[in-house]
């Protein structure tokens, strides 16, 4: 409908005599049992047959209803009597407006849940439809309100609830937003990739397409295809936008080309290929480096307003309230310029989920909860790398990396903010990305460096199995284990962590934690290492010999590692206390260990014993179930 229709009091009179004259023909089939089934008749007598309706605006044909039904309801007292019966109503009731809503053909009702539908509502001056959250949304309220402006929040909600009824019963109006990667919808138009082309909303509509955000809120301009220049007076240079980026990443042509992807897959949110969140992180935490002004011009892009600035660690938080997700209904990205050092993700739930489009639930206070899935692609900025919890590969999976390590010398010019944030900057950058041939992350060689770098930094129990069980540490190894149980390895980790972590335990995860964090270890790494197998599992090496040095004296990482203030590493200090538990437990009459932990396979034991041990450890195979 069209918002902008003016009209006079007499086109409210004539169109509303109009549709009394219908409704009260008694050839028109329409059949009054109360004022409801007036009101009811009236509205779809409106739709039905005024002519161009849909040209007109909500409130026009509000005000028609109203004239209509007081109309129709005086010419039924006078012919049936009964005049409180009959006795119009003030106003528009709320399922009245929301029968006129659903006539408007503006409203659909999102299913993404259908135990919590989601109603949508069209605007026609962006282009899309807003998603509703609750009755006091400014589409909805207005919207409303041009209907009957005295209905309270009570009344309102009513009117949600009963359009919200009539809708997901209606194929018609079970909306399918436009969720492939040849449609994104900016600020000015829809742009097609496959045909590489721009389509107005008005027919991007017909075509049945439809959009819940804008993808960047910067407009497509064809004409916007050479680099703005910026005049650096502080050193007397001048340079482009690709020229700027290009000093950012020290001219190195596949950082150049990674950043130019992630910059093109934050106004992708509807590809599937970009299913990765974007960061920009400084292994060497020197700073100054253009990350920062980076995130800035790709949020220019984006539009403010239209992302939100949450970083990593506020969606940790999400749970308790850190980050409002209901924000999430209403951007299509997360961007963070805020630069942290070594920031902590207790819960990165939410952070998988937002990377893969996955369904969230935004639970509302005093309001009913909401299900809906958001296509927002996310860009975060680090000092270093952000540490996860979660240390197994469902995060780095998740991570596009880029480093930005060129420290720079020149003296600071602040204007280059403005000038990477200006309207000529933007419309260039999305000119350029949308001509960019590519569906998908391209990975290249410095990222799978990266993240190695990042799984060795942020996984705290690969780096302490590294450290224990490289040669170069043990170059003694008379004063090392050849096994190490899993309480014992345990408590060294435990202690190991706090010295690591200035006497803190946060991120310290559990024994069963730490076991299944030992056995990835175990899995990913060929360095003479093993772990046992659990109960009835028919892999890896389940029986060794009992090492001489393991009963005769202590492991001197315990020395090295031992926290002072709550170490449980003290009762492996006893020597006597540790050869009889050592014994009970893993001693057998043929001193073959049945050990649940880790250990170190040598050639003299495959030499000496392969014979006697596969035997061994096929009859584990076939009958022991008394491991762990």
């Amino acid at each position: 409908m069209n918002n902008d229709y003016t009209y006079t009091i007499k086109d409210v009179e004539d169109t509303a005599n109009v549709v009394k004259a219908t409704v009260t023909n008694p050839l028109s089939g329409y059949e009054f049992a109360d004022v409801d089934d007036i009101c009811s008749s009236v509205i779809t007598c409106i739709f039905d047959t005024v002519q161009n309706v849909q040209d007109t605006s909500i409130e026009f044909v509000a005000r028609v209803a109203m004239n209509a039904i007081e109309s129709v309801c005086a010419f039924v007292r006078a012919s049936k009597g009964g005049a409180n019966k009959w006795k119009a109503p003030k106003s528009l009731p709320p399922f009245a407006i929301s029968e006129i809503l659903e006539h408007t053909g503006e409203s659909k009702v999102l299913l993404d849940d259908v135990k919590h539908p989601v109603l949508l509502i069209y605007n026609q001056y962006t282009g899309i439809w807003d998603m509703i959250e609750s009755e006091n949304d400014a589409t909805i309220y207005n919207i409303i309100s041009k209907c009957n402006k005295s209905l309270n929040s009570k009344q309102r909600m009513e009117v949600v609830t009963a359009l919200k009824a009539r809708l997901q019963f209606n194929k018609a109006t079970i909306a399918h937003p436009t969720r492939t990667a040849r449609y994104e919808a900016y600020n000015n138009c829809v742009w097609d990739y496959e045909e590489q082309k721009t389509i107005d909303f008005d027919t991007a509509r017909s075509m049945g397409l439809l959009f819940t955000q804008k993808a960047a809120m910067t407009d497509y301009n064809e004409d916007a295809d050479m680099s703005p220049i910026w005049v650096d007076e502080v050193n007397n240079r001048i340079m482009t936008v690709d020229e700027i980026v290009e000093e950012w990443l020290d001219n190195d042509e596949e950082k150049i080309e990674a950043f130019w992807i992630g910059c093109h897959a934050m106004t992708r949110p509807h590809c599937q290929g970009f299913q990765k969140s974007i960061v920009l992180v400084d292994t060497k935490k020197a700073g100054k480096n253009g990350k920062s002004q980076a995130g800035e011009m790709i949020a220019s892009v984006i539009g403010t307003g239209n992302y939100s600035g949450a970083t990593i660690s506020d969606l940790n938080d999400a749970k308790n309230g850190g980050f409002n997700m209901q924000d999430l209904t209403h951007v299509s990205a997360i961007i963070s310029t805020d630069a942290k050092e070594d920031d902590y993700i207790e819960d990165s739930k939410l952070f998988k989920q937002l990377a893969t489009h996955d369904n969230i639930k935004v639970n509302q206070k005093y309001k009913e909860p909401i299900t809906f899935r958001p296509y927002v692609q996310t860009w975060f900025t680090y000092n270093g790398f952000p540490r996860f919890r979660d240390d197994g590969d469902a995060i780095s999976r998740r991570l596009y990396l880029i480093d930005f390590n060129k420290r720079f010398t020149a003296t600071a010019n602040p204007e280059i903010r403005a000038f990477l944030t200006s309207k000529e900057v933007s419309e260039y950058v999305l000119n350029k990305l949308v001509h960019m041939d590519i569906r998908a992350f391209k990975e290249f060689d410095f990222q799978k460096a990266l993240l190695g770098e990042f799984k060795a930094e942020t996984n705290p129990i690969a780096r302490f199995m590294d450290y224990i069980t490289d040669s170069a540490n043990r170059l003694d190894e008379e004063e090392h284990w050849d096994m190490y149980d899993f309480d014992f390895l345990y408590a060294l980790y435990q202690d190991w962590y706090r010295n690591d972590n200035s006497g803190k335990d946060k991120g310290l995860v559990g024994r069963n934690g730490f076991q299944d964090g030992v056995r990835i270890w175990a899995g990913s790494n060929m360095n003479g290492w093993r772990v046992t197998a659990k109960k009835n599992e028919k892999v890896g090496l389940q029986t060794i010999q009992a090492s001489k040095a393991y009963l005769e004296h202590h492991e001197i990482f315990i020395r090295d590692f031992r926290y002072e203030r709550y170490s449980m590493l003290d009762k492996y200090i006893n020597f006597a206390y540790s050869e009889k538990q050592v014994h009970n437990r893993y001693m057998g009459n043929d001193r073959k260990v049945r050990i649940r932990g880790v250990y170190k396979l040598t050639q003299d034991l495959i030499e000496e014993d392969k014979k006697q041990f596969d035997a061994y450890r096929e009859s584990l195979r076939e009958g022991s179930d008394d491991d762990e």
